[in-house]
């Protein structure tokens, strides 16, 4: 199954399509009105998205596949973007952002911090992705200033490695595009 959200302007609405019937169903119909990044867990029950009432705003939420249903994980003064499941199911990981300070958080199943991977308040990180082997976090970062993922232009971000063992950071890519 593929999950997607399709883009109406002022409300997001979140889809499983069937790849092999064609067939779509939507999903999360109550979330609020800016759905994004869904991504599945392991056991393909359940989808993490961000989802707010405008897409600066974000929490975390759950939402069944199987009946639509929604929970929040997270949603606080902070802004939530890109939740990743851990190869094992019981967590996640999420880019945070407030006031020019970012971060790496590792949530539960209950929406509780687990873990802070990385803090900064002079890069923006974003959108981490946990590994298959479940031992590192892919994700961007950006020098900007402190500039949210929605203020910041579309270049100049670098893709970097957490290493969920050592707990260093190896940067991949230099400001090349």
């Amino acid at each position: 199954r593929i999950a997607y959200v399709r883009e109406f302007g002022v409300r997001d609405e979140l889809y499983v399509l069937d790849p092999h019937s064609g067939v779509d169903r939507r999903i999360g119909a109550e979330l609020p009105a800016a759905v994004m990044f869904p991504d599945w867990s392991p056991d393909g029950t359940t989808l993490a998205v961000s989802a707010g009432d405008t897409p600066d705003r974000p929490g975390v939420f759950l939402v069944d596949a199987a009946n639509g249903s929604y929970r929040v994980l997270r949603r606080d003064a902070d802004n939530y973007r890109c939740p990743s499941w851990a190869p094992t199911g019981d967590r996640i990981v999420v880019a945070a952002y407030r006031e020019g300070r970012s971060a790496l958080i590792v949530l539960d199943k209950e929406g509780i911090t687990r873990d802070t991977l990385l803090r900064s308040d002079s890069t923006y990180l974003d959108c981490p992705q946990w590994s298959p082997s479940g031992t590192e976090v892919l994700f961007t970062v950006f020098h900007g200033s402190g500039l949210s993922g929605w203020e910041r232009p579309a270049f100049n971000s670098n893709v970097a490695v957490f290493d969920l063992t050592t707990r260093r950071v190896q940067q991949l890519t230099r400001d090349r595009g």
